[in-house]
């Protein structure tokens, strides 16, 4: 499956997930004591 897009590409994809940036948050305030969830950008939810 990764053969066939470039490193690029799978990167650029996997960090539009909203998934994989709400873990990357949640990894940051649990990892770093300076992080400042209010500085960080807030993710827009789609509201249905």
């Amino acid at each position: 499956m990764v053969k066939g897009l470039g490193n690029n590409t799978m990167i650029y994809s996997w960090m539009r997930n909203r998934n994989t940036l709400e873990f990357l948050g949640i990894l940051e305030e649990m990892n770093n004591p300076d992080f400042k969830v209010t500085n960080s950008r807030p993710l827009k939810v789609k509201q249905d």
